[in-house]
């Protein structure tokens, strides 16, 4: 019976958590190991979702700057039109209805100081097409009546076109 005994004390000492020099509870690998695991997991999840999160909230600033940078051209603000440039507003944002950029608005406005503005950040694409197919210079001759900008800006979508390799013919320029 002793001998029962020591085999039940010693299959119970085992499962024992067992401590180390110091006194503190060792771990077992194992539990530790998987506890780590499913925590790094809950983690990955959390990080997950805060990566979304910031995400959506990034597009809606953007948007939301977006349009206050067209409603600033459309206004004739050009202050509130260079905050926003400061700002890091996104210049080459389009209008969800007519997929208008604020270059569009500026060039179909003949607003020449808001056209300055933009492309002083050098970072419009002078290659976005509105809803319609036209590009900014179309909507200058046309809308802004000013065909001293038109040609500027055709000149420039010609440069932009080609550092970047894009077929001119697609343009209908004349050659």
């Amino acid at each position: 019976m002793s001998e029962d005994n020591g085999e039940e004390k010693e299959r119970l000492d085992k499962n024992k958590p067992k401590k180390d020099g110091n006194g503190k509870f060792i771990e077992d690998k194992f539990v530790a190991s998987k506890d780590r695991l499913m925590a790094t997991a809950e983690n990955n999840k959390d990080f997950e979702l805060n990566v979304e999160n910031y995400m959506l909230e990034r597009d809606l600033m953007q948007k939301e700057l977006g349009e206050k940078l067209i409603q600033a051209v459309k206004d004739f603000d050009h202050v509130q039109l260079a905050t926003l440039l400061k700002g890091k507003a996104p210049v080459n944002y389009q209008d969800e209805e007519t997929l208008a950029t604020a270059l569009h608005f500026a060039a179909g406005y003949g607003d020449r100081k808001a056209l300055l503005i933009l492309l002083k950040t050098n970072e419009c694409d002078l290659l976005i097409k509105d809803g319609q197919g036209r590009l900014a210079s179309t909507l200058s001759d046309i809308g802004g009546n000013d065909p001293a900008t038109a040609r500027l800006l055709t000149r420039m979508e010609k440069e932009q076109a080609i550092e970047n390799g894009v077929d001119l013919s697609v343009f209908n320029y004349n050659l």
